[in-house]
């Protein structure tokens, strides 16, 4: 069973579009928004006196970083549930064209044997008249 070449373009263009392009928002912005919440929490707790504005804005950015990160995953998981869509349509498509295949090897076969049975039969009553 092989999956067509359309099949396979159609899976890795919504490859590009979707899991690509939503991995690298997601990575990119979360890191950043983590790495900068960590950086204001350090800050805040690293200065003589704790600074509770610092400390708040810091967690505020650790939380929208990991919210962000949690959304770009369940994003990631719903593209990902049309990409088995796509996987499952190409190998319906291959599996139906193995199918067809078959019937038809099968057909020819049957019509081929049935073909040299009849020739056959033929062949003895040609024969037998022949005698008579």
């Amino acid at each position: 069973m092989k999956i067509l070449e359309k099949h396979k373009k159609r899976v890795l263009n919504h490859y590009k579009k979707t899991v690509l392009k939503a991995n690298m928002a997601k990575t990119s912005t979360s890191s950043t928004l983590i790495a900068a919440g960590l950086i204001i929490v350090q800050r805040a707790m690293s200065s003589a006196e704790l600074d509770q504005q610092l400390l708040a804005l810091g967690a505020a950015l650790l939380a929208i970083g990991y919210a962000v990160n949690y959304v770009g995953d369940m994003h990631k998981v719903k593209k990902k549930k049309k990409e088995i869509d796509i996987l499952n349509d190409a190998i319906r498509a291959a599996n139906q064209k193995v199918v067809n295949d078959v019937k038809k090897s099968v057909t020819n076969y049957l019509t081929e044997e049935i073909e040299k049975r009849i020739y056959k039969t033929l062949d003895q009553k040609f024969k037998r008249r022949k005698k008579e």
